[in-house]
């Protein structure tokens, strides 16, 4: 039985840019010190210097900067659109040798899909991670070749109702998951469920820039909780999102950015929260999410709820969250968050 504390970050990506060197996560490192399993979203493998060939201007981090998680990070997800090709074998062996655990990303299919397990003190935490924001060729692992585990989502376009008396009206998007990768992944959260504490998925998805939730988000994190999973946090958005609590389960739709530093969008991918879980047994006690900036010298930083930013952080939160009736109350450290009713 897990007792202790959890916390989750967004959006890593340690390559040397915008002036970030190997102290950017100094100024955050007694916090996740303070808890038992941290766990994130490394954004960016760590290998070669190479430029994606379907992202012009986006290259991996450096490998000498993963020593940053070290001690810092107990395993990190690894199922998104920037982890591509033989560079996940590179960035996987490089977190191997620094005792990092990982998931979402594999030489082959079956090791994509493989859980990273962590074992502390306090109890024992699976995590499982996928994607649904990748390129359609060559970025899915296969049997043969390395990549990401997937939840493929797909989109529709409905006419606006309107359309013919109001020409130019836009459309209405329909998405869902496909229903054999869903229910593949949801396989892989009842397979693991018996054998740790707590269970948490990553999910890469949503649009970069946008706190919207589509309809395929709700669809695959909900099957997911009702598999088996606890904790569900998104990532990609690089911007705070909204929260649920959903049945047994906690969706958190969007962690936003911790340290972000390729270079693009540099003022819009400051803002985070850290989420730290206060769990018993496989129940979460108690959730508080503090914000997060990245400062001028790109380092990640906690900021005080009644700072400017982090007013400005906990309001998105706030709002963002009002549509799946989940009370926020302000607190010193940041938000603490309540189920409804």
């Amino acid at each position: 039985m897990f007792t202790g504390t959890i916390e989750l970050v967004g959006d890593i990506n340690l390559r040397r840019c915008l002036d970030t060197d190997e102290t950017c996560l100094d100024e955050v490192a007694d916090e996740l010190a303070s808890t038992d399993v941290r766990l994130g979203n490394l954004e960016g493998a760590f290998a070669a210097e190479e430029e994606l060939p379907f992202k012009p201007g986006w290259f991996h981090g450096q490998p000498e900067m993963a020593t940053c998680l070290a001690s810092r990070f107990d395993a990190v997800a690894c199922a998104n659109n920037v982890h591509y090709g033989d560079a996940i074998v590179q960035s996987l062996r490089v977190l191997d040798e620094l005792g990092i655990g990982h998931a979402g990303a594999g030489a082959d299919f079956v090791r994509a899909r493989t859980p990273a397990i962590v074992s502390s003190a306090a109890g024992s935490v699976g995590m499982l991670s996928y994607t649904s924001v990748f390129e359609p060729s060559g970025h899915a692992a296969t049997a043969t070749s390395p990549g990401v585990a997937t939840v493929k989502a797909l989109t529709a376009y409905e006419p606006n109702p309107r359309v013919l008396q109001m020409p130019g009206a836009p459309a209405l998007v329909h998405t869902w998951a496909d229903p054999e990768e869903m229910e593949r992944a949801c396989r892989d959260v009842r397979a693991l469920r018996e054998r740790v504490d707590v269970l948490v998925v990553y999910l890469h998805f949503g649009v970069s820039m946008s706190p919207l939730v589509h309809e395929y988000q709700r669809q695959i994190a909900h099957a997911l909780v009702d598999a088996g999973a606890n904790i569900v946090a998104g990532s990609h958005s690089h911007t705070p999102g909204g929260v649920e609590f959903y049945g047994s389960g906690l969706v958190f739709y969007s962690l936003g950015n911790f340290v972000f530093n390729t270079g693009f969008h540099p003022d819009a991918t400051r803002d985070g929260v850290l989420a730290k879980l206060e769990i018993c047994g496989s129940t979460v006690r108690s959730c508080t999410l503090l914000p997060t900036f990245r400062d001028t010298s790109a380092r990640a930083t906690l900021v005080a709820p009644s700072s400017r930013e982090g007013a400005r952080i906990c309001e998105m939160v706030r709002s963002r969250s009002e549509e799946f009736h989940t009370i926020v109350h302000p607190s010193e450290d940041g938000l603490v968050l309540t189920r409804s009713g």
